[in-house]
This record gives structure tokens, C-alpha cells and sequence, in this order.
């Protein structure tokens, strides 16, 4: 899934397999994804992988973006268990066009200080970006990693 700015700011996000794919009974640790992130903006460029997103947070993430490409913002905020990457969409009216992608965490960038409190954003404009490929990339890539059950 990529989001690219015409500035030069650019997040790819990619799900690179179950953090554990060798479990079977544990329900809640079989579908923990390791996610891979790769960042550039003005400031620098950095990769990251963790295991952020689970499953369910993973699809609840590509149907937030296809909402938002129908231009349905009932939902302002796409925040998970890990704190380490979260979306938004101001609550401003004269910002409810912008895509807000934060890291923090395990996604901060190299040079970030100390202060896990220091945001590190990169700001989209939605009529920029085609959400609706973004959706689906996630949804292509979620599709080899579906949702596991203990049997």
C-alpha cells in the first residue's frame, strides 16, 4: 500500500507475515502481522518493521480507506492496539481534505528525540491520493494473511 505526495513525501506500508506463524492454539497471538513501513519526506527517509497491526486492524484500516475515497468521514480516526502508527482525518473543516499518518514508538524515525510525546506526521491531501488502490493493496496483501482461529 503506498500513499505518495506530489511534494515527495511518500509511506508504503507492507505486510510481511504473521509475527508468529508457527502457532496454533494461541487466539489471540495468531494474528498478530509484522508490518514493514518505508518513509521519505523532506526531513529524511527511514524503514521500520514491527508487529503493529493485527488482523482485524489490518482490514478495519483498508475499509477506512475506502470509505474516505466515498467520502464517508464518520470515522475521523483509524488508531490500534500498538501505538506505533495511527491515521487521521482533522476534525477542522478547513482540514477535513488531509490524511494525517503518524508514527510513533517503533516507527519514530531514527533522528527523533527521546520524547515519544514529539509527533512525526506526514500530511496527505486525500484528492491527491487514490484511496481506493490504497484499500485494495491492503486487502491484496491481508488476502494471504487472513484472520486465524484456535480449532
Amino acid at each position: 500500500m503506498r500513499l505518495i505526495h506530489p511534494n515527495g513525501c511518500y509511506f508504503a506500508l507492507t505486510i510481511e507475515g504473521y509475527q508468529f506463524p508457527e502457532l496454533e492454539n494461541e487466539e489471540y497471538d495468531l494474528n498478530w502481522l509484522n508490518i514493514a513501513i518505508d518513509v521519505r519526506r523532506p526531513r529524511g527517509h527511514w524503514k521500520a518493521v514491527d508487529p503493529a497491526l493485527l488482523t482485524n486492524e489490518a482490514a478495519s484500516l483498508a475499509q477506512w480507506f475506502n470509505d474516505l475515497a466515498t467520502g464517508r468521514r464518520e470515522e475521523r480516526d483509524q488508531e490500534f492496539m500498538e501505538p506505533c502508527l495511527s491515521f487521521h482525518v482533522p476534525n477542522d473543516p478547513e482540514r477535513d481534505e488531509e490524511l494525517v499518518v503518524e508514527f510513533s514508538h517503533e516507527f519514530r524515525p531514527p533522528w527523533a528525540s527521546d520524547n515519544l510525546d514529539e509527533p512525526h506526521i506526514l500530511v496527505f491531501s486525500m484528492h491527491e491520493l487514490d484511496l481506493r488502490a490504497a484499500s485494495a493493496s491492503l486487502r491484496e496483501q491481508l488476502s494471504r494473511y487472513p484472520q486465524r482461529t484456535n480449532v
